[in-house]
């Protein structure tokens, strides 16, 4: 690379880091989805394809060590995915030990273990947090770079349809409760019901030095027509 394309991927860099600090994710791929029906301003039913991901489950125990927060958890689970797709890997594309960078997509994933289906929704403490970077489109299972952390796992998600709030402000455990208790009330006269996995899902889009205003932040559930 010469110093000229140095420069210029200086510029792209700081200039994604400026424009994400107001919610603006340049260039940034997020799986498609058919919309099925919009419930209200803030509630959609979507339709997602088959997607691959790359996925870590964090301990929140902490096994031999002090337990984690979830931030914590979020953090280290992060790193580990970030590590991957930023080189931590082996190409399949090539004969020697050479790594390769996989772009960046939108949203990171989180999934909790703990979720009882209340009216409203209590989300109780969860012991392990799972976290999934989406794969460009580009890529097969067969085709994407070794990971050499071995706690970061490819695997294909298969197509469901995921009822999606969509709200603004920091990540915490008492907003993501009220939210997906408003979620499960949107469907409560809806003619969508809960489907067989009635485990709650938060998508994030956003760094975390973008101010809250401007995050885009959705929890969703799997969904069935009701009868």
């Amino acid at each position: 690379m010469n110093i000229l394309q140095s420069i210029w991927h200086g510029v792209e860099f700081v200039t994604a880091q400026i424009v994400a600090v107001v919610g603006v994710n340049l260039a940034l791929e997020e799986p498609p989805y058919i919309l099925l029906d919009r419930i209200s301003d803030t509630v959609e039913i979507r339709q997602y394809s088959n997607r691959i991901v790359a996925e870590t489950t964090i301990d929140l125990s902490g096994g031999d060590s002090p337990a984690m927060t979830d931030e914590e958890a979020s953090s280290q689970g992060f790193r580990r995915i970030a590590g991957y797709i930023f080189g931590a890997n082996i190409s399949k594309q090539s004969q020697g030990e050479s790594s390769q960078e996989i772009p960046m997509t939108a949203p990171v994933e989180i999934n909790n273990e703990s979720i009882a289906m209340t009216a409203p929704v209590e989300i109780s403490a969860s012991k392990t947090m799972t976290m999934r970077f989406v794969m460009p489109s580009q890529y097969r299972l067969e085709t994407l770079p070794t990971p050499n952390d071995k706690r970061v796992i490819l695997k294909e998600i298969p197509g469901e349809t995921l009822a999606v709030l969509s709200y603004s402000g920091r990540r915490k455990f008492e907003t993501i409760t009220e939210k997906a208790s408003e979620l499960t009330d949107a469907l409560s006269t809806s003619q969508w019901r809960l489907g067989p996995s009635a485990q709650l899902r938060q998508f994030y889009y956003n760094p975390p030095w973008t101010l809250p205003f401007f995050r885009r932040n959705e929890v969703a559930f799997e969904v069935v027509a009701k009868p």
